[in-house]
């Protein structure tokens, strides 16, 4: 128990067997078990998080405390979460027309 709750604790979220020449990945499942129900939802949450971030395809909602994973949405970006728009081409807030003059009158 303390190997998975020690890989967890230090960003690891693709624990292996730690017996001596096994790659084995531990289950989901054993996870939650070794963890227990409450961990095992921190884990989880923590889990996809890092997993977005690392996806470079991935922009995210500039809203203070959203953070979100922007999805495609009619011709625009948008922020599942708080419903924020952006420009899919500049990724600032939703706006007709060129970008760059979207930017000059936004500053």
């Amino acid at each position: 128990m303390g190997y998975v709750r020690e890989n967890v604790s230090s960003g690891n979220f693709a624990i292996h067997c730690p017996e001596y020449n096994c790659s084995q990945p531990i289950s989901g499942e054993n996870v939650e078990r070794l963890l227990g129900k409450q961990e095992f939802e921190r884990y989880l949450y923590f889990k996809e998080k890092n997993e977005k971030e690392l996806n470079p395809e991935n922009k995210f909602c500039s809203v203070p405390d959203c953070g979100e994973v922007l999805a495609t949405k009619g011709g625009a970006l948008a922020c599942g979460r708080c419903g924020k728009e952006y420009c899919e081409v500049c990724v600032h807030g939703r706006h007709e027309g060129n970008c760059d003059a979207a930017l000059k009158l936004a500053l």
